[in-house]
């Protein structure tokens, strides 16, 4: 992952980390993660809850197969681990930026923290033109709990 990508994974990571701790209770992941906004729920092939549940258990398995046991909470490694994951899946820059803003209410505005500035910046066609390709191809490529 270049460092672009790696730098906003990082700084959604650190809002989400509101004590500074190093790690994010997944009951914040849960409150904050916006799940409408997944292909497979914009589609209707799956709800919400489908997607949050899916989500968290994404990581909830990452951690018990690298120490044995579920505490509940994500890493900055953990969350790394897992963007780097799908960013292999994202075409460009501007996308990944989209897709991860997107995923996470940031700021406490019900999901719609930065998705003015970034459907301005990458324009609607771009930006419509993802999530149907992301809508297509996240099955197929790196499972249905990845946006």
């Amino acid at each position: 992952m270049n460092d672009y990508r790696v730098d906003s994974v990082e700084r959604v990571f650190i809002i989400l980390d509101k004590k500074g701790t190093g790690v994010v209770p997944v009951e914040q992941l849960k409150k904050q993660y916006v799940a409408k906004r997944h292909p497979e729920v914009v589609s209707g092939n799956k709800s919400e809850e489908q997607m949050l549940m899916e989500f968290i258990e994404t990581f909830d398995l990452h951690h018990s197969i690298f120490n044995k046991q579920r505490n509940q909470k994500v890493t900055m490694d953990e969350f790394m681990s897992y963007y780097q994951h799908i960013s292999s899946f994202v075409p460009s820059d501007n996308e990944f930026n989209v897709m991860i803003n997107n995923s996470w209410d940031l700021y406490g505005e019900g999901g719609s923290g930065l998705q003015s500035q970034q459907l301005q910046q990458l324009g609607k066609q771009d930006t419509d033109s993802f999530y149907k390709h992301s809508a297509s191809s996240n099955n197929a490529k790196y499972g249905s709990s990845a946006f």
